[in-house]
Order: C-alpha cells, then structure tokens, then sequence
C-alpha cells in the first residue's frame, strides 16, 4: 500500500473513529503514523480540524510534539461543494525520527459536522 494511501486512511479512522483504532492499525507499521503516541494523534487531530474549519486556502496550519520530535502540516488549497455539502481539499505533512509522509486530499462535511474523505 502507498504511503500516501496509508497516511490517508490513518486520517481518516483518526476523524472519523478515534485515535485508538488508527494506533492500533498493521498498515500504518511504516508510516510516520505508527510512531505517533496518542499526543501526537491530537495534535495532528487539532490541527486538521483548526485547518479544514477555520484557515482560508494557502494558510499552514502546523502541529509539533517537542517530546517526540514528531509534526506536520495541513494546508487548505481549494474549497468546493458536492451535493450541496462543503468540502475541501489539504495537503498533510508527517514526520517523526527519519520517516515523513503526506499527500492532498479531499473531505466534505457530513450533516453531522464530521469531515468524510472524498473521491
């Protein structure tokens, strides 16, 4: 599986599920996520969440764990609508130790708040 696609998936069970499900995931074995504690998970949690909410396209929204050496980025680069639901895209940065990670993605809001990966 592609690291990019790893990392997605990852983000996606981290809004979607929880922290302890992605932690606990074989597929993330090596990705910069698998070295995440549940600290990091926050952090990149709240920043994604300040990112997609909050920030206008181009604005960098980044996170760092100074205990774990572990961060990233998320950046809004587009916003659009399907079906009548918000929705945007990001690129997302990870690092910890010697691993790095990331790629652009796209979510739309559900009705119940919640970003949901699109194609």
């Amino acid at each position: 599986m592609k690291r990019e696609t790893r990392f997605l998936c990852a983000l996606t069970l981290l809004t979607s599920v929880g922290v302890a499900m992605a932690t606990n995931m074989g597929f993330l074995r090596n990705s910069p996520m698998s070295r995440f504690n549940s600290r990091d998970h926050e952090l990149l949690q709240a920043a994604f969440l300040k990112a997609m909410n909050d920030e206008p396209e181009g604005s960098t929204v980044t996170w760092a764990n100074d205990r774990t050496g572990a961060g990233g980025t998320v950046t809004p680069i587009e916003s659009f609508e399907r079906a009548g639901a918000r929705c945007r895209k990001a690129t997302f940065t990870t690092k910890v130790q010697s691993l790095t990670g990331g790629g652009e993605y796209s979510f739309c809001k559900t009705a119940k708040g919640n970003w949901q990966l699109v194609q």
